[in-house]
């Protein structure tokens, strides 16, 4: 059959890891990962030619990999006067029996007197069946026999949790000054949306010309933001704008006049895209 029911009881054994993979790979994507656990699969340089790599976890096109103990790896020494690039890497290999593992090793590059390269290794789609897939975890230079400090070549996922804060970012504006001096106002990030809130009031010793600026974003607007609000004086309101690629709010012409002491502007419920 051309479709399967994986999560349910077929009365015989039908998941396999492709199952699990595809799964793992269509929520964090089909590309390479160390994920935050454990040690983040931390480097230490414990001599010339010795490293260990701290626990973690990793994900190779949806292949979820675990290192729950740290691991030591040796580094072939170093010659007085070459060059070296070696690589930490995660290999993954499937047998013609079909059994599947995945270790931790490390790639000798070529020793030269001249800027060293990186060792070539084997690459592949691993749900395409392929027998090896290499995921380069570290760069080690050596520097004749010195080690130099390792370079990290893989991308960290962050847990859901940390995008969800950085999409939900929530702060005060800062108040523009000269008319506007004073109030309680805040921003909330949404996604490509920040919502702002709060009462800014006027300072009674200016009044308002165009262009006075009233407060301003924590970023950008990406497109311009244009809106009019209420005060606290019924018979006036307050037409603000911000340019795009602007975070300055400014009070539009055709809004200037007096105004008591004290002022009140309403910001409740303001929209304002950011993309």
């Amino acid at each position: 059959m051309s479709c399967e029911l994986v999560t349910g009881h077929l009365g015989e054994k039908h998941i396999n890891p492709e199952d699990d993979a595809g799964l793992t790979a269509g929520i964090l994507g089909a590309d390479e990962y160390v994920l935050v656990t454990g040690d983040q699969l931390a480097i230490n340089v414990v001599s010339a030619n010795s490293v260990t790599i701290g626990t973690g976890d990793l994900v190779m096109q949806g292949y979820h990999v675990t290192c729950q103990k740290p691991t030591t790896l040796t580094i072939t020494n170093g010659a007085q006067g070459m060059k070296r690039n070696d690589l930490i890497a995660c290999r993954y290999t499937k047998t013609t029996a079909g059994i599947q593992s995945a270790d931790l090793v490390v790639i000798k590059g070529t020793a030269t007197t001249g800027t060293p390269v990186d060792p070539t290794y084997t690459t592949g789609d691993i749900r395409g069946n392929v027998s090896t897939h290499t995921m380069p975890l570290y760069r080690i230079p050596l520097d004749g026999i010195t080690v130099g400090t390792p370079v990290p070549l893989f991308n960290v996922l962050k847990p859901m949790q940390s995008v969800w804060d950085s999409l939900t970012q929530s702060g005060d504006l800062s108040l523009g000054g000269g008319w506007v001096t004073s109030g309680v106002a805040r921003w909330k990030r949404v996604g490509d949306m920040l919502i702002l809130a709060g009462i800014i009031k006027s300072n009674y010793a200016v009044n308002p010309s165009a262009g006075d600026v009233l407060f301003r974003l924590p970023t950008p607007a990406k497109s311009r933001f244009r809106a009019i609000v209420g005060t606290n004086m019924w018979w006036q309101s307050i037409v603000m704008e911000a340019a795009a690629g602007s975070n300055t709010v400014k009070l539009v012409g055709g809004e200037t006049g007096t105004y008591n002491a004290g002022t009140e502007i309403v910001l409740s419920g303001l929209s304002v895209y950011i993309g």
